[in-house]
């Protein structure tokens, strides 16, 4: 039987990119701070390479813009914790792993979350970034998750599939044979199904990922909103109620969820190997680091020069 939402605890994301996080766990971060529970998020890079138009967004440029975007968004879901690693976009795959995974584990074992969220081995899209991340957050949890710490990775399920797939390969998000992963139903771990207040609340902090999904992500009736209003679309992307993530329950298909990887009998030793600005309500660390200074106001938004710290919340 599928885990509630309401028994996740304390969760603690790990993703590569910034919109990682909103497309595969926007409603569950929401749903979380509203409980009172904490909610953490980790980015490896500030996706400096994710530039889909050069005049707008130049490659020299969309590192800041996709930062200030990444802290809109997480300030639109009420998440406040947020750490960044600043590996280089697309270079993820090339880091020493043992200094990532150890990165990781220092995080994971300060917030000390009772859930953690990932991608799958697979990358969920086969992005190289993706899987060094998966791997490096698989290998963390292992070694220092407390016991009883569950370890989850985004799915989809086979009537998802069938219906968005053949929309997402028009834009070849998945980049591998294999990808998406799809389970049937009854295998998944979490199955999340959004209240139309969260939905909306997924559908902006989506939006608020401007560069990454403007003029090519289009809601059921034709319209998007890119956080100022909404504005017709000529492409035909799916609807924002339909990417990987949890589900949305105006969505009229099957929503992709979630599948365990692993629980936690408490931490492990490992001797290595191969695996694979804040908004204006939040705060980001960048880790470890250990003498946080205060960011700085840039001209794509607040966009920190070092790190900033705050208290974390219980």
């Amino acid at each position: 039987m599928p885990i509630s939402a309401d028994a996740l605890g304390t969760t603690l994301g790990v993703w590569a990119h910034p919109d990682d996080e909103a497309y595969l766990t926007a409603g569950l971060m929401a749903s979380g701070v509203r409980q009172g529970r904490r909610v953490a998020c980790v980015t490896a890079t500030r996706g400096e390479q994710g530039s889909w138009d050069e005049e707008r967004w130049p490659t020299s440029e969309i590192g800041a813009v996709r930062e200030a975007e990444l802290m809109r968004s997480l300030e639109i879901l009420g998440v406040t914790e947020h750490y960044w690693l600043d590996y280089p976009d697309g270079g993820c795959p090339d880091v020493d792993p043992e200094e990532a995974v150890g990165r990781v584990a220092e995080i994971m074992f300060a917030v000390r979350p009772r859930t953690v969220l990932t991608f799958g081995p697979d990358g969920m899209t086969g992005h190289p970034d993706h899987k060094a991340v998966s791997a490096w957050a698989t290998e963390a949890f292992h070694r220092v998750a407390a016991p009883g710490a569950r370890l989850f990775y985004p799915v989809h399920t086979l009537e998802w599939a069938e219906v968005f797939v053949p929309r997402f390969n028009r834009f070849n998000v998945f980049m591998e044979p294999g990808t998406p992963p799809v389970v049937p139903r009854d295998q998944l771990a979490i199955d999340f199904r959004l209240p139309p207040d969260l939905l909306e609340l997924k559908l902006r902090a989506i939006a608020a990922h401007v560069s990454q999904v403007e003029g090519m992500m289009r809601a059921p009736s034709g319209r998007t909103s890119s956080g100022r209003g909404a504005r017709r679309r000529p492409s035909p992307w799916p609807p924002p109620s339909s990417p990987m993530g949890d589900r949305g329950a105006a969505s009229p298909s099957p929503w992709p969820c979630w599948a365990r990887g692993s629980s936690s009998p408490g931490p492990r030793r490992s001797t290595g190997g191969c695996w694979s600005g804040p908004g204006t309500a939040g705060r980001s660390w960048s880790s470890p680091r250990p003498a946080p200074r205060r960011g700085r106001t840039s001209s794509s938004g607040e966009r920190p020069s070092g790190w900033t710290t705050t208290g974390a919340r219980a």
